[in-house]
């Protein structure tokens, strides 16, 4: 009967942890994955892009640019990863890519009130490509996540084209 007990409280351990993960690397859009910033809102993008061996190229996107930037973003689903839950270290390695970009959304008209009352304006949302690797900041809920993306290869070359024709 000891036994049995154990293999249960094993299973049912497995079961939860299992479900926990599907739970918090389900598919999100970027409105779900950041649900206090209004992206309906964001009043102008800018950035930067550097490939391997090259000086860093600074843009600003105009509003045609910016609003194809945008919906290409809000359709795009993304996944956390495990290693969001790990305390974030000093030394990042990249896994590949042949650009690294990072994509600044900016919130300048009315200010957005955080639950203290705060108001908060500015490049509130960070989209990061670092040689490969993604990831997500939420400056205004203070989130950071590395996040992965059905057909990420294809969706990167598509916002590197963007913002490359958005040169400063």
């Amino acid at each position: 009967m000891k036994k049995r007990k154990s293999w249960l409280i094993c299973i049912l351990t497995a079961a939860l942890l299992l479900a926990g993960y599907f739970w918090y690397t389900r598919p999100m859009t970027l409105d779900r994955l950041c649900p206090d910033l209004p992206l309906d809102q964001i009043t102008g993008v800018s950035g930067w892009y550097r490939f391997p061996g090259s000086e860093i190229q600074n843009f600003t996107l105009e509003e045609e640019q910016a609003d194809a930037l945008l919906t290409l973003v809000k359709r795009q689903t993304f996944r956390r990863s495990l290693a969001n839950l790990l305390p974030r270290g000093g030394v990042h390695f990249a896994s590949g890519g042949d650009f690294t970009w990072l994509v600044k959304f900016e919130f300048r008209g009315e200010p957005l009130r955080d639950s203290a009352g705060n108001g908060h304006t500015g490049d509130l949302l960070h989209l990061e490509d670092f040689w490969g690797e993604l990831s997500v900041s939420d400056n205004f809920a203070k989130k950071d996540w590395e996040v992965r993306s059905p057909a990420f290869s294809q969706w990167r070359q598509d916002v590197f084209s963007i913002i490359t024709d958005g040169r400063s």
